[in-house]
């Protein structure tokens, strides 16, 4: 049976993936072996990274780093004896998926990118966002109540960068009160040259209408992979909320 990883980006948490792990789960449940006592329809990980999602108020922000973010994934792999893998990969993780892959003792039968960010050999992860954003950024990690080498991502600006084309009921329910304040350390690692070359099947779901990484910038990303399959949504930077069907398909490609 095929297990699913789900990486969410940064400021998220397990809850940008809810609805596609329940799509996930009811293609996959026919398959399982309802006989057995511990029934699972397969395994579905989709963990908080460190200083994310419900792990906001108890990790250290200072301690949240690239290095953390990979190691904890490798050990819940490891932990639940996950074989048979799919990753999916949302937003600012693309990089910390590519690096868990090359340290994986197999590859994965498939990767998907959902408007992921992949840097070049000469530049972090941020490095890659336009220079609007970057400046944007660095200026609102001086607001009042952020916490250390963090940045808080004031509301309006959420609503204009990640839920473009939402209507405002919806990103509020649905991702702007849930976001919060982003450790900034996760994202500021130089990629292994051998992280750029995984050794599996990939997928780049282009996010049409991302005003966080707008579709031009994530062309580059694209031009950096080889043998990749590029799929084009209709949607803003929260695909995995807004065409929730359409990601969990591409997953399901490869199961």
């Amino acid at each position: 049976m095929t297990d699913f990883l789900l990486i969410h980006g940064a400021g998220h948490g397990s809850w940008v993936w809810d609805e596609v792990h329940g799509i996930l789960e009811d293609a996959i449940r026919p398959n399982s072996k309802l006989r057995n006592t511990m029934y699972s329809p397969g395994r579905i990980l989709s963990p908080d990274l460190h200083g994310h999602g419900a792990r906001f108020p108890i990790d250290n922000p200072l301690e949240s780093t690239f290095e953390r973010c990979i190691t904890e994934l490798n050990d819940l792999i490891d932990r639940e004896g996950v074989q048979n893998l799919v990753i999916g990969v949302h937003s600012l993780s693309g990089l910390i998926a590519l690096e868990l892959i090359r340290r994986l003792k197999s590859p994965p039968l498939g990767l998907v990118f959902v408007g992921a960010v992949i840097p070049d050999l000469f530049h972090n992860v941020l490095e890659m966002l336009p220079i609007s954003t970057r400046i944007l950024l660095n200026a609102l990690r001086l607001q009042p109540g952020t916490p250390p080498k963090s940045v808080k991502l004031h509301r309006e600006f959420g609503l204009k960068l990640l839920c473009h084309g939402m209507r405002y009921p919806e990103a509020s329910s649905q991702i702007l009160r849930r976001l919060k304040p982003i450790p900034l350390q996760p994202w500021d690692a130089l990629p292994n040259p051998l992280a750029l070359e995984p050794k599996c099947p990939i997928t780049y779901q282009l996010l049409l209408k991302d005003k966080f990484l707008p579709v031009h910038i994530q062309r580059q990303m694209v031009d950096r992979l080889s043998n990749v399959d590029v799929e084009k949504l209709d949607s803003g930077h929260e695909a995995p909320i807004t065409n929730p069907r359409e990601v969990a398909q591409a997953l399901l490609k490869y199961s």
